[in-house]
């Protein structure tokens, strides 16, 4: 019984210690959406541990708040954390003016996703 309680214990312990970055992280951003400044909130959505989710949600509220070069740095930021993910090439060739970064970003595209005619060189 004494070695249960321990394993039950350590294992509760550990679980905890994976998990308390990530919910503080998720809840850092979550505060910065209603209380920081823009710059604070692409910040903290930069932050460990980094979330596609949460670059993707952030890039369409700045979106939305029309805020196009501010959404463009995000994706930028969002593709060099994951450059396999169609999220940031998506939001990076349909934002940006640059036609080399919008070449780059539709090479990506027809990369990650092969069967989508829309991004065929």
């Amino acid at each position: 019984a004494a070695g249960n309680f321990v394993t039950v214990v350590v294992s509760t312990l550990v679980a905890t210690m994976l998990v308390a970055p990530i919910v503080k992280s998720e809840n850092s951003w979550k505060y910065s959406l209603k209380h920081d400044n823009t710059e604070q909130v692409i910040a903290k959505t930069n932050t460990w541990p980094r979330s596609n989710h949460r670059f993707m949600l952030t890039i369409n509220l700045l979106l939305k708040s029309n805020m196009p070069d501010e959404s463009l740095k995000l994706a930028r930021l969002n593709a060099e954390f994951d450059p396999n993910s169609y999220i940031p090439w998506f939001y990076i060739y349909n934002i940006t003016k640059n036609a080399q970064e919008k070449i780059k970003a539709k090479s990506m595209l027809h990369t990650i996703d092969p069967l989508n005619k829309a991004y065929l060189p």
